[in-house]
Order: C-alpha cells, then sequence, then structure tokens
C-alpha cells in the first residue's frame, strides 16, 4: 500500500513536470564546489619604449634661469638621471618627481646659439632624445628702420619677447624740452656706433644709432641692460647679430645741388664736400618734396665722427621750410654732411653746398664799441672776424652801406652757445631800423628792405642768456 502510494505520488510529480504547468520556486544555493585548475600563461604583451613626451617651457631666452619640467613614458627617472639641452646651457638641480618626470633648472647663457635643439636624458645605460624640442630665442627682438650703414642716423624698434621681465622705464624729463633721460636702460652698441635710447616702456623701447663715416661695417651684437647702474643682477638683454653696419662711400657735392630719393623711413644719404684752403662763406640747404617732411641733415667735420659733430639743423615738421646753416672754413679740410629726416617721411630730397669768397673782411678792435670806432665793410659779402663779447655791457659796431630797398642778411658762426643780440640803426646811429633782433644763440636774421641808400651800422651785443665763457662769434654781411 506504502509502495503503491509512493509510486502513485512519483507519478503525478513526473506529469507535472513533463507538462506545461509553471514551474516551483527555486531552491538554496548549493555548497562552493572545489577550485579549478589554474589556466594556462598568456602570450608576452607589446609595452611601448621609453620616450620623452613634453618639455615645458618649450622656449628659452638667453642671459636667462628658467625652471624646467621634463614629462617621460615608460621610464624610470631617478634623480641621478641627467639631463642635457646642448651648448652654452647648464643644467643643475634635477630631481625626479616621479619615475616619468624630472624637474631642473636650466641657465642659458648670453652667447648660446639661437633656435630648436634637442633634449637628451641619460639613466644609467639608457638614453632617451626628444629631437628640436626646446628652443632658445633673444629676449627682445630688434627691428631696424633706416639703414645702419656707415655715415648714418637709423632707428631701432626693441620689442620684449621675455615678459616676465619687462624694462625698467626710470628716468628723469626736461620740463623745457620734454626729452626723458632713461637713466636704467643702457645699450651696447658695436665700435664707432652711439646709441640713444629716444623712448621707453616696460615692453618696448626705441634707440636712436649714429653711425660714424668710419665705423667697422660688419655684423654686431645688440645688448641692452635694465636697472640700476653697476648692479650685477640687472637683466640683460642680448640679440646677437642683431646689427648690421653696412658699408658706404659718400657722394661729392658739386656746384649744383644733388638728388635723390628716400625709399623708407629713417633712411639716411652720405654726402661729402671740400671747401677752399682760404676763408669762404659755405651755405648748406636740404629740401624735401614732403608735405609733413622735416628735412634735415648732420654736419660733421672730416673726422666724421659724431663725437665732432658740428651740428644737425632741420627744418619745422611740416612747415615747408628748408634745413640750412653756414659756415665759414678757412682750410681745406673735408666735411660729411648726412640727409636725414627725423618724421621718418619719404620722397625726393636736394642737398647742395655753395661756396662764395667774401668780398672783403675785418677782424673786430678794441675801439669797435661805438659808432665812432665802426668796423668798416668796405664791401659785400663781407665777413667779420675775432668777434668776442666780454661782457654783457660789450658791443662791437659795423659800418656797412646798404642800397635803395636793400635787404641786408646777417648771420653769426662759431660757438653754437654763444648768445648774441643784434641790431641795425640808420646813419645817426640811433634810429632803430625795425626792431632789435635777440636771437637767443647765433645769428640768422634780415633787417629791410630800407627805404633809402646810404650807410647804416650793425650793433652786435650780448643776449639775454649772455655767458662769459662762451661771446665768441664771426658774421656775415651781405645783401639779400
Amino acid at each position: 500500500m506504502k509502495l503503491r502510494l509512493g509510486l502513485g505520488v512519483l507519478g503525478v510529480v513526473g506529469l507535472v513536470a513533463c507538462g506545461s504547468g509553471s514551474a516551483g520556486p527555486t531552491g538554496p544555493q548549493g555548497l562552493q564546489g572545489p577550485p579549478g585548475q589554474q589556466g594556462q600563461a598568456g602570450s608576452s604583451g607589446g609595452g611601448g619604449t621609453a620616450s620623452i613626451s613634453g618639455v615645458e617651457p618649450s622656449v628659452g631666452y638667453l642671459a636667462r634661469t628658467i625652471h624646467v619640467t621634463l614629462s617621460g613614458y615608460g621610464t624610470s627617472w631617478t634623480s641621478a638621471t641627467t639631463i642635457d639641452f646642448g651648448a652654452g646651457i647648464t643644467v643643475a638641480n634635477v630631481h625626479a618627481a616621479s619615475p616619468t618626470a624630472l624637474v631642473a633648472d636650466v641657465t642659458i647663457d648670453g652667447a648660446a646659439t639661437l633656435g630648436p635643439r634637442d633634449v637628451v636624458v641619460t639613466d644609467g645605460a639608457t638614453k632617451e632624445t626628444y629631437s628640436q624640442s626646446f628652443t632658445i630665442a633673444p629676449p627682445a627682438t630688434v627691428q631696424m628702420e633706416g639703414s645702419l650703414a656707415q655715415g648714418a642716423v637709423a632707428v631701432a624698434n626693441v620689442q620684449l619677447n621675455d615678459i616676465t621681465t619687462p624694462f625698467d622705464t626710470t628716468g628723469s624729463t626736461d620740463p623745457l624740452s620734454g626729452q626723458t633721460t632713461y637713466t636704467n636702460l643702457a645699450v651696447t652698441a658695436p665700435k664707432g656706433v652711439t646709441a640713444i635710447i629716444e623712448t621707453a616702456t616696460p615692453f618696448s623701447v626705441q634707440v636712436l644709432f649714429e653711425v660714424d663715416v668710419d665705423a667697422p661695417a660688419a655684423a654686431a651684437d645688440f645688448s641692452l641692460v635694465s636697472g640700476p647702474a653697476g648692479d650685477a643682477s640687472d637683466p640683460t638683454y642680448p640679440a646677437p647679430g642683431a646689427l648690421t653696419v653696412a658699408a658706404r662711400k659718400a657722394t661729392a657735392l658739386g656746384t649744383s645741388p644733388a638728388s635723390g630719393t628716400i625709399k623708407t623711413a629713417y633712411d639716411s644719404a652720405l654726402y661729402t664736400f671740400t671747401p677752399g684752403a682760404s676763408l669762404s662763406i659755405v651755405d648748406l640747404l636740404a629740401t624735401s618734396s614732403g608735405t609733413a617732411a622735416d628735412p634735415g641733415f648732420v654736419l660733421l667735420p672730416k673726422s666724421g665722427h659724431f663725437a665732432d659733430i658740428v651740428g644737425f639743423f632741420d627744418a619745422e615738421s611740416g612747415d615747408g621750410t628748408n634745413a640750412a646753416t653756414t659756415l665759414l672754413p678757412t682750410s681745406a679740410d673735408p666735411y660729411y654732411v648726412i640727409y636725414w629726416d627725423g618724421t621718418g617721411s619719404t620722397g625726393a630730397y636736394t642737398v647742395g653746398a655753395t661756396t662764395t669768397a667774401p668780398a672783403a673782411t675785418a677782424a673786430t678792435t678794441a675801439a669797435d664799441g661805438s659808432k665812432a670806432g665802426a668796423v668798416d665793410a668796405t664791401a659785400l659779402p663781407f665777413v667779420l672776424t675775432g668777434g668776442n663779447l666780454t661782457s654783457e655791457t660789450a658791443t662791437d659796431w659795423v659800418k656797412v652801406t646798404i642800397p635803395a630797398n636793400g635787404t641786408l642778411h646777417v648771420q653769426t658762426v662759431g660757438d653754437s652757445l654763444t648768445d648774441l643780440s643784434v641790431s641795425l640803426y640808420e646813419t645817426d646811429g640811433t634810429t632803430p631800423v625795425g626792431d632789435a633782433f635777440d636771437s637767443g644763440g647765433l645769428v640768422d636774421t634780415t633787417f629791410g628792405p630800407v627805404t633809402s641808400a646810404g650807410t647804416y651800422y650793425v650793433v652786435f651785443s650780448a643776449g639775454v642768456f649772455y655767458d662769459p665763457a662762451d661771446g665768441t662769434y664771426q658774421a656775415i654781411l651781405r645783401l639779400q
């Protein structure tokens, strides 16, 4: 009976399992079985070769020390690892921040070769090279305006590249001229070249270059120092080979004015002339076709050196006048004339030197301090030599004959610091022809036209800024 019952129950269960009825609930999880056998080892993988993957910063400036970080891939760097940036660069304080990162202090010499270069890391017997990954650049770039030629004036614009070290613009400004002297900036120029700092900001400097006629024609380095004079820690801004002095010959001025064209801003032209061996009147004149031009010229003696400059003569910018001066040379020594426009204007120009022999000359005398002792200008053009005002009350009188409707042109030459006044009086020696002329320096003025022919008196006296240390002069009288 029990067996049968058992068989009957099993039979029902079997029918249920084989039929389409719903499944029963899941039973509890069984015990964990024993561990299986260990699998076979896989094949060897293809890992990358150790290498340098980055240099930061990737640019360094001459005469600077910077902190550099090198990144690696697959490297095992330590603090014993070395770094080589090539010639002109010293590496110090190398430290492994991790097996794939190195930090170091890098000092770049001021004369190191510019441009890209390799970085080499040596770790024991292992060496990694990152080709052309680090570039050396100048901390400032020099851009020339005009030609840096022998016997020239040119302008250089210096632009800062290393913005972490701006220029020191400390200086003082003259209240009269408005010119600023930058006491904490100094430029090293090649032999025969004078550098004058015109303007400066923390990020740019404008430099005026004066080039002697015999300055060596060659490439030269540029360098600027920024900071208090004599401080060894002042930063420098070298630009190797940034200046090239070009060779050129002066063009001789003949009887007719020379002409040319300035094609680029602040370019110049060099001329020379030789006066006669005896006293002569030489008139120099420069003109320009530019509407906003300021034609001018530098006059140098036979040395051709700016240290011996006779003067710089220019017109007022944009007023259409000419640049002119007059000399009284007494020898056949040559002069150099450099045509240059300080506004940077371009266009056609002329430069001329006209030589005239005086019709008469005479020297001042101890008795020429009054009408009665006046020096006689017997013919025009007349040259008065030996002028020397030894006191504020000293005068020199010159007697001259002027035709009806004539205009008298009076000029003085010599010491540019001699401050003179000049007056023209009628025959009585007391009635002025117009107002007395106070030049504030050397004289270049005209009187007339006079109403009638006759004898007139030119009187030279001390100007308002007279200094007894500067009282010498020579004078030229001629009809205009």
